[in-house]
């Protein structure tokens, strides 16, 4: 079963063409033409997709769509919906304007982070470790040790960074790696240091990489969508780009491109392995 899909497009849920399948339509319900996220809760096999406008729940495998929260107010993207791996009751939704939490599987709301400026209040990842919620924004890494009463600006190098990603290592809850605007950094010790293990900019990166040059990009950015730890071997990382897959073998000490021949394209925006 898939964990999460991206789409700037209608849901469509189906095999691959190349299969012999073909794909279909699986929208019924959904008012917004444009979905930006989908999740799937495991245990029930609810679907949930995030719009423009708000997030709609499938309890028939995406056939059918209700609406379960509508976001107020402006901007009103949905950038994820989280749902808690020790309830799948509970439900958080990051919105370009809060962060909103449902303990009843989508029956009632209520907003339990709201920021303090525009880039603040942009919800744009979630991690649960160790009873704590750890949120990235546009502004910064937000901590809550109390399920999302109370919040705290995490000091440091990621204090006004916009972050765009977390994972964290499923042998090691003590390391985790944040995708930033400034590239990709690490913790293994809970915050006591970060290490920048991977740089946005192409002419300050050490990658290795004996088949392509970086001359043409060298004054470019990387924007990095994705970090995927390999979960039978946590020293391989990989990164979804802008620019194509990125993957150390060496918890990010060393970086190489992937061979992006056969994409379409070389923004990648999710890793499934």
């Amino acid at each position: 079963m898939f964990r999460f899909i991206k789409s700037s497009i209608l849901v469509l849920l189906a095999t691959t063409v190349a299969t012999g399948f073909q794909w279909h339509r699986q929208d019924t319900g959904i008012k917004e033409k444009s979905i930006k996220f989908i999740t799937a809760q495991d245990t029930e096999g609810f679907i949930f997709a995030g719009t423009d406008r708000g997030v709609y729940m499938s309890n028939d495998f995406g056939k059918t769509w209700r609406n379960i929260l509508t976001i107020r107010g402006y901007p009103h993207w949905v950038n994820f919906i989280s749902i808690n791996p020790d309830d799948n009751n509970e439900i958080f939704v990051g919105a370009q304007n809060a962060l909103y939490q449902s303990k009843n599987l989508g029956k009632n709301w209520k907003k339990i982070f709201v920021g303090s400026s525009e880039f603040k209040q942009d919800a744009l990842c979630l991690l649960f470790s160790d009873a704590k919620l750890y949120l990235g924004t546009r502004a910064g890494l937000f901590v809550s040790a109390d399920q999302g009463r109370t919040w705290y600006l995490q000091d440091g190098q990621l204090a006004n960074l916009s972050i765009k990603f977390m994972a964290q290592d499923p042998k090691n809850k003590n390391l985790v790696y944040f995708a930033t605007s400034r590239g990709v950094y690490k913790t293994e010790d809970n915050f006591a240091s970060l290490e920048h293990v991977f740089t946005s900019l192409l002419k300050e990166a050490e990658i290795q990489d004996d088949q392509e040059t970086y001359d043409e990009l060298e004054k470019s950015e990387i924007n990095i969508n994705q970090i995927i730890i390999d979960t039978d071997n946590s020293n391989e990382i990989y990164l979804a780009t802008q620019d194509g897959i990125f993957f150390s073998k060496e918890k990010g000490r060393n970086w190489q491109r992937m061979n992006s021949g056969g994409l379409i394209s070389k923004q990648v925006n999710w890793l499934f392995k």
